[in-house]
């Protein structure tokens, strides 16, 4: 929709904005609108991000797997939903870099947070989009100093709405916790077995009542 935008690098390797103007609104085709791009090859991320540099092995630093997500009924967060490109031409085919969970809360709520049992596996921050398989892009968080171990997906949450949130593809250990905060209680369910997510997937966790 309008307003969308993507980074696109080109073979100088600066980082250009290519923007969605009002025309796409309510299609299912539109133009992405931007200057610069010139010279192959070209890898391309969405969403747009400012500080993003494409390095010399072909990966993307300074992307933001943010920890903090907007929740939208049937639906995720766009800020969240990575996806990268990379093409010989001008034409680009994007890929996932990240996963999803979907949760089903039978009550209304005003935030489900997801947490690791430990530190040991982030879930979102600042990372490194790295697709050494082009089939199978994925955020890297190594070396990285701005990481979170939890997922907090905030809005008008609405009984029997499933939700999607934005996480990497990394396996959490056992004692991970879901979180649902209603105006008036927190309600935890501690899982006692290892959780998988896979890039471009979404597990769907199932419904859970208070």
């Amino acid at each position: 929709k309008s307003g969308d935008a993507i980074s696109i690098f080109d073979g100088n390797k600066a980082n250009y904005k290519y923007s969605l103007g009002s025309e796409s609104n309510g299609k299912s085709t539109g133009t992405f609108s931007g200057t610069g791009a010139v010279t192959g090859p070209y890898v391309a991320v969405y969403p747009y991000t400012a500080g993003a540099t494409l390095n010399a092995d072909g990966t993307v630093s300074n992307i933001v797997l943010p920890d903090e997500q907007e929740a939208v009924a049937g639906g995720f967060d766009p800020k969240a939903a990575l996806m990268i490109a990379k093409s010989e031409t001008t034409t680009l085919t994007f890929k996932n870099a990240v996963g999803f969970i979907k949760v089903t809360p039978q009550f209304d709520c005003k935030k489900i947070i997801l947490r690791a049992a430990n530190k040991t596996q982030p879930l979102a921050g600042k990372g490194t989009i790295k697709f050494d398989d082009s089939d199978n892009p994925y955020i890297d968080f190594t070396d990285s100093k701005e990481l979170s171990y939890s997922i907090t997906l905030s809005g008008t949450i609405t009984s029997g709405n499933a939700y999607y949130i934005a996480v990497p593809a990394v396996t959490l250990s056992a004692y991970w916790t879901l979180t649902f905060v209603t105006e008036n209680k927190n309600y935890m369910r501690q899982v006692t077995k290892p959780i998988t997510f896979v890039r471009s997937i979404a597990l769907n966790l199932g419904e859970f009542t208070t």
